[in-house]
């Protein structure tokens, strides 16, 4: 394998890595984006439905508020955030890391 194909593998590796590990984040905000648009959620929780309460029930609706600039009102979204925060910066520590391998700097 040529040095050229080795590093588009590569390359090719370190974008599935950060597409991922970080579609959920993306897919929660075009949802919550939907949810905000809409002011109607279209899907019910299922766990609220089988069990009568769920600890994150309102977390899409609080996260369509903080991107509309409003104060969220979920005590458990900071947590859920800094999950998704430290979950981006590892996976693109990961990524780095194995361009990295291909590509020595020194």
């Amino acid at each position: 394998m040529r040095k050229a194909d080795h590093s588009s593998v590569t390359d090719r590796r370190a974008l599935r890595i950060l597409i991922g590990y970080n579609l959920p984040w993306l897919l929660w905000t075009v949802w919550a984006l939907f949810v905000f648009c809409f002011e109607s959620p279209v899907w019910r929780c299922q766990v609220k439905a089988l069990l009568g309460w769920c600890p994150g029930c309102g977390l899409t609706r609080s996260y369509a508020q903080l991107i509309a600039g409003r104060v969220p009102d979920h005590p458990l979204l900071p947590i859920v955030l800094l999950g998704f925060v430290f979950n981006f910066a590892y996976s693109v520590y990961k990524a780095r890391s194995l361009s990295e391998q291909d590509h020595p700097t020194s």
